[in-house]
């Protein structure tokens, strides 16, 4: 309930919309962790040994990213059925989005990186 008394609204065709994107997120990052885990010893040229490499770094980041952001989707729904306070809602959120924010910056310096090392 808000403060006049009323249920709280969420979009529940955007959560839906969302949890289907952050799932083909997580089965991308998924795909990307197994297939380097794979090839690790598998790439016979020199040039390109660090990219199975990248790929198990950057699935490793896809999982944890979406990972976290379906957990700030779960928070917002149990907030909205009156499972959290507010308090504890926005704890919670605030602490994913700074983890979030924290896995984006690991993300563009390993898209930087391993753009060097796979296409230099």
């Amino acid at each position: 309930m808000d403060e006049d008394g009323n249920p709280k609204k969420i979009n529940t065709a955007q959560f839906v919309q969302r949890f289907i994107f952050l799932l083909l997120i997580l089965a991308i990052g998924i795909a990307m962790f197994v297939i380097g885990v794979l090839n690790l010893d598998n790439c016979g040229n020199d040039d390109m040994r660090l990219v199975p490499v990248y790929l198990v770094g950057a699935g490793a980041l896809n999982i944890l990213s979406a990972i976290l952001q379906l957990l700030a989707i779960f928070t917002v729904l149990c907030w909205a059925r009156n499972c959290l306070s507010d308090t504890s809602m926005a704890i919670e959120v605030g602490m994913v989005s700074w983890f979030m924010g924290i896995i984006a910056v690991f993300t563009v310096i390993f898209f930087v990186f391993g753009s060097i090392f796979v296409f230099l």
